[in-house]
């Protein structure tokens, strides 16, 4: 089996989405909904079962997150210098456009790929990837334009009410619950009766492929920007730089399982995650250039992805 054979049918049915929003198969409306049922069901439950399934053990290298979390901070404070001396954006721009070189489709696009390539054996440190992200370098850009809008609104920084909405918002992830949730009863080797379990691996199976066709369907609503070199370089930054930045990380664990140093290399290369529109449009920063620049990433991405994809699992031999 090629890698293409493995990312091609995952961007395939992005493209469906795209296309069936464009022709008019697929309202504003439709893709909403389906984006909402993979985020808030299918795709928790995916993440309980994927955590719930796994077998611990002497795996976990509690050295990866900090390593991994380590490069993500780099690229997202590097992302911010790039905007501000190349692009003179403001500190909200600056935001946005350091999250887009740090962050990305993890749980959508990063996991199955990862898992169909790598093997089972990828599955602890991935999931572990997609809640260190959601649980630092989101919050990270929530907390920042939260002071910028304290300052905006009342002529002063106020930081502990920015803080509070950015832990708030990892609390209410509902992808962190399902983890949280499924390594809780892993850990404790709780048995899922039958009929509970058929349920689970039902709407589970449904989480990848909804939430890839709803991806589609909101790429397909983007349109361009008035700065588009900048949002080039953002898609630059995340699908080349990033890479690079994770493996000088990783590499400077010498006993760090082939798996998971490729793991970590594969899962920087994905496309920007689509909650950075969401964020720049909640607060109206740099709202263009994120939507622009999620649709140039994921775009080129198939040929990026299964590029490095393909030198990696030669590379380690799987």
């Amino acid at each position: 089996m090629t890698v293409l054979t493995v990312t091609l049918p995952l961007f395939a049915l992005v493209l469906a989405g795209f296309i069936s929003f464009r022709k008019g198969m697929l309202s504003a409306e439709g893709v909403k909904g389906i984006a909402n049922f993979a985020f808030y069901f299918a795709l928790p439950v995916l993440m309980f079962r994927l955590m719930s399934e796994l077998d611990f053990g002497d795996e976990f290298n509690v050295r990866f997150p900090v390593h991994w979390s380590i490069a993500g901070l780099v690229a997202y404070v590097f992302g911010m210098a790039v905007s501000r001396l190349l692009f003179r954006s403001s500190l909200s721009g600056q935001s946005i456009h350091g999250m887009s070189a740090s962050f990305g489709n993890m749980a959508i696009i990063g996991l199955p790929i990862v898992i169909d390539v790598f093997g089972t054996a990828a599955t602890l440190p991935i999931t572990i990837i997609v809640a260190v992200d959601a649980i630092i370098l989101m919050p990270i850009t929530i907390i920042i334009l939260e002071v910028i809008k304290s300052h905006e609104a009342m002529g002063s920084y106020h930081l502990a009410p920015a803080i509070w909405r950015g832990i708030s918002g990892v609390a209410r992830n509902p992808l962190l619950l399902g983890l949280a949730l499924g390594g809780a009863t892993g850990l404790a080797e709780i048995s899922t009766p039958g009929t509970l379990q058929n349920f689970i691996n039902l709407i589970g199976a449904a989480g990848i492929p909804c939430a890839l066709f709803a991806l589609g369907g909101s790429l397909a609503q983007r349109h361009g920007t008035e700065r588009t070199m900048e949002a080039v370089v953002m898609a630059a930054q995340k699908l080349c730089l990033y890479p690079l930045v994770m493996l000088v990380s990783l590499s400077l664990m010498p006993d760090l399982d082939p798996i998971w140093w490729a793991t970590g290399i594969l899962a920087a290369s994905m496309p920007m995650g689509a909650n950075l529109y969401l964020i720049a449009e909640a607060y109206g920063c740099h709202v263009g250039r994120a939507s622009f620049a999620v649709l140039v990433s994921t775009v080129f991405s198939l040929i990026s992805v299964t590029l490095l994809a393909g030198y990696l699992a030669y590379y380690i031999g799987v």
